[in-house]
Parts: C-alpha cells; sequence; structure tokens
C-alpha cells in the first residue's frame, strides 16, 4: 500500500501546463502530485464529462459509415480532443477508456491495441502525466 504524498510535485505541475485539455485548478495539481485531493470539485467532473463523451466518440465511430483509408484521420482528431499530447502517425484501437485523458502524453508512430489500460489500474484518474513511447523507440532504446 502506497501512502498519499504530502506535498505538491512543481516539475509535474509543469509538465502538465504543457498539456491540452488540462482542468488546471488546486484539486488537479493535488491529485498530479500524488495527494489526497477532492474528485467532486467542479473543475474535474467537467473534465471527466468532456473527456467521456469525446471518448464515447471515439470508441463508437462505425466502422461502416467511415472508409478505412479515413478512419486513421477521424479518429486522430478525436484522440487530440481528449489526450493530453498524440504525435503524429499514432492510432488506438478502441475502446479507449481514460478518466480525464489530459494525463496521457503519446509519442508519434504508436501503435495501442484493444483496451489500453495501465496494468493494475482502472483508469488514469490517479496518474501523473506520462508519455506513452512508440514500439520503434522502445525497441531501438530512444526517448
Amino acid at each position: 500500500m502506497s501512502v498519499a504524498a504530502t506535498a505538491k510535485r512543481p516539475e509535474i505541475i509543469e509538465i502538465a501546463r504543457g498539456l491540452n485539455h488540462v482542468p488546471m485548478s488546486e484539486e488537479f495539481e493535488k491529485m498530479i502530485s500524488g495527494m489526497m485531493y477532492n474528485p467532486i470539485v467542479p473543475q474535474l467532473l467537467e473534465a471527466r464529462h468532456r473527456a467521456r463523451g469525446v471518448t464515447q466518440d471515439y470508441n463508437n465511430l462505425d466502422a461502416k459509415t467511415v472508409s478505412y483509408d479515413k478512419i486513421f484521420d477521424v479518429r486522430m482528431e478525436l484522440l487530440k480532443k481528449v489526450v493530453g499530447k498524440v504525435g503524429s502517425g499514432t492510432f488506438v484501437e478502441p475502446p479507449f477508456l481514460p478518466d480525464y485523458g489530459c494525463n496521457i502524453s503519446i509519442g508519434k508512430d504508436c501503435f495501442i491495441n484493444f483496451k489500453f489500460h495501465r496494468p493494475g489500474h482502472q483508469s488514469d484518474s490517479h496518474r501523473r502525466p506520462r508519455a506513452v513511447r512508440s514500439q520503434r523507440q522502445h525497441l531501438h532504446g530512444r526517448s
């Protein structure tokens, strides 16, 4: 069992400031710093609601109505509306189920298969911002 942090982490908060869709607030700063926080403040409720709406569109995109050569572009535009940062050439197979999404930064040329999640965790709600490196970068040891 881990213990909640007792202080904010300025370096993590600074990373979050460079991401999209961040509900910057006192409680969000506590959350990403690993501190106890109140998840039902309006800014966090609104951010989760927004992320769920966009991911519902992402996950329910009907492949019968979008051609195979256009689905990549349509999904990329939706992905940009939910995650903190996403590199070119990235594709995430649905379902994709983040709580906030803004805490997620994905590198370029990534393919993320079905049901992406952090092992041992139900959601990204308690995560500090972290990058997902592409398989190509991982294999060659570059970050």
